[in-house]
């Protein structure tokens, strides 16, 4: 899988969008009636910065095996210097496991082994499963968490609250300034 990783690049300027997509109607006389249909996707715009010449190169190959809208590539943000005083919502230097078995469209679950509060709007991934799914609620073991399982998950599955996100450009061209210290910024959408 080809991954765009903070480790080869600095990325900067990350910003995230929850798509939720609704039906709502409202009538003449200004009553409104709307309707979940309970889909989600991230959509995710962010900044590379390049410091030389070998960092505009390796960025042109990634690009070009990426090939735009075609290939899904997973965006890693899990440096080193994460839980080191950067700011990372997407990470949760956290470990813990179903404690119940999840059935397509289950969108409450049981955790188990956990050490510490789970906080709401933490941001996890199912093993085997590259959708990211975000904690609503949190009432001791049991937790709320939206979009609801697209799989079925098995009792004691390790969750992983240092989700990497499998992204698709949103575009099917780029470009890079050829120039030091140059940036680019691109927008992505989540891949499922």
């Amino acid at each position: 899988m080809i991954t765009l990783s903070d480790n080869d690049f600095i990325i900067s300027d990350v910003k995230v969008e929850h798509l939720t997509p609704s039906f709502y109607t409202e009538g003449l006389n200004f009553v409104g009636n709307g309707m979940g249909r309970g889909l989600h996707r991230l959509n995710i715009e962010c900044s590379v910065h390049f410091a030389d010449e070998n960092d505009i190169r390796k960025f042109q190959a990634l690009m070009l095996r990426v090939q735009g809208r075609t290939t899904p590539f997973n965006l890693s943000l899990q440096d080193t210097t994460d839980g080191k005083g950067f700011f990372n919502p997407l990470s949760l230097d956290m470990s813990g496991s179903l404690g119940s078995q999840l059935k397509i469209g289950n969108k409450h679950m049981t955790v188990i082994g956990l050490i510490g509060s789970l906080p709401v709007g933490t941001m996890f991934q199912f093993q085997n499963d590259s959708k990211i799914y975000t904690v609503t609620t949190v009432t001791g073991n049991k937790v709320e968490f939206y979009p609801a399982v697209r799989t079925a998950h098995s009792l004691r599955e390790p969750l992983n609250f240092k989700p990497v996100p499998r992204v698709r450009l949103t575009e099917d061209k780029f470009s890079i300034k050829y120039e030091r210290g140059s940036s680019v910024t691109i927008k992505m959408m989540e891949a499922l």
